[in-house]
């Protein structure tokens, strides 16, 4: 039997401090970039702004959905005894996988200009890659309510909550700074606009991380993994 050593809490308090820097980092980088113009500040701008690919902050994001991919690839596991089964849990974790590639990548801005060539949007769908994207989570929510009410309550708690407050962050800030950029262009009430929207990202990542975690325990009764308990 497989053994993993698991302390939700822990985990929860240790991606919450790199939230925190990262937060903090990225506040730093803001007031130099408007009140610096050295190698120093360009440079550190280019690290830790949160809107910005490929640096410390993206690449936090990135790990962390795919630790969420594996975790749910775990759960599937403890689940069907198999990692390879198509389920709930493991549609999830390829789910997330695509997140992680799309907050390294950017690839919703790529299919946003498809969509743009098709129809115009403007206001709060100035960013157009929303419509497409808030379409298909409506139809997976949809489908999953069946499976989530099946959850343990405070799994569900974990996930309901993980989940409205990603959304905040990655439709409702991202429907508010589009219709600010669209008005005003680019300005600091929209850098404040994407800094909450990826603070609430990873907040609710974490958030989600902690409820997965929270499943796995409280399935490890089911022997096919052997897991103990940290404080």
């Amino acid at each position: 039997m497989d053994q993993i050593n698991i302390s939700p809490k822990k985990c929860f308090k240790y991606y919450l401090t790199f939230i925190f820097l990262f937060s903090t980092a990225n506040i730093i980088a803001q007031f130099l970039s408007y009140h610096s113009d050295t190698v120093f500040s360009r440079v550190f701008y280019r690290f830790f702004d949160v809107n910005t690919e490929s640096n410390f902050p993206s690449l936090y994001s990135t790990i962390a959905l795919f630790i969420c991919a594996f975790l749910l690839f775990v759960v599937q596991k403890i689940e069907s005894n198999t990692f390879v089964k198509l389920g709930h849990w493991s549609f999830l974790a390829i789910i997330f996988i695509f997140l992680g590639v799309d907050e390294n990548v950017s690839l919703h801005e790529r299919v946003g200009v498809v969509v743009r060539s098709q129809h115009d949007f403007s206001g709060v769908f100035y960013y157009s890659w929303l419509v497409p994207y808030i379409l298909i989570l409506l139809v997976i929510g949809i489908l999953y309510i069946p499976f989530l009410l099946r959850l343990p309550r405070n799994v569900l708690y974990h996930f309901i909550v993980a989940f409205s407050v990603f959304t905040s962050g990655a439709i409702g800030m991202e429907m508010l700074g589009g219709r600010h950029e669209e008005a005003f262009g680019k300005d600091l009430m929209l850098v404040f606009y994407y800094s909450v929207e990826e603070f609430l990202e990873m907040l609710g990542v974490v958030i989600f991380i902690k409820g997965i975690l929270n499943f796995i325990v409280l399935s490890k009764a089911k022997g096919t993994l052997k897991i103990s308990i940290v404080d």
